[in-house]
């Protein structure tokens, strides 16, 4: 699961993490300094973050054997990503 999400989300993290021409490019708007995120990439970002958030969720609670809080944090993981 972690490492279809990572190969899934390596390059969105990429773009908005690490500095470069990519990254200096989002940063103006013609002339002017300004982010130049267009809405897809936020809602990307914030769907990325909100897996990371579930992803460890589930692991934590499966390594402390939190059989029921597992169980809850999966089946609503299943079910978001479902829609």
């Amino acid at each position: 699961l972690f490492e279809r999400f990572l190969a899934d989300s390596t390059k969105l993290l990429h773009s908005f993490t690490h500095s470069g021409t990519a990254q200096l490019v989002r940063r103006l708007v013609g002339s002017d300094i300004a982010q130049s995120y267009s809405e897809t990439e936020i809602k990307a970002l914030i769907n990325v973050g909100e897996s990371a958030v579930f992803m460890a969720t589930i692991l934590v609670t499966k390594h402390f054997q939190f059989d029921d809080d597992w169980k809850a944090a999966h089946d609503i993981f299943v079910e978001e990503k479902s829609l």
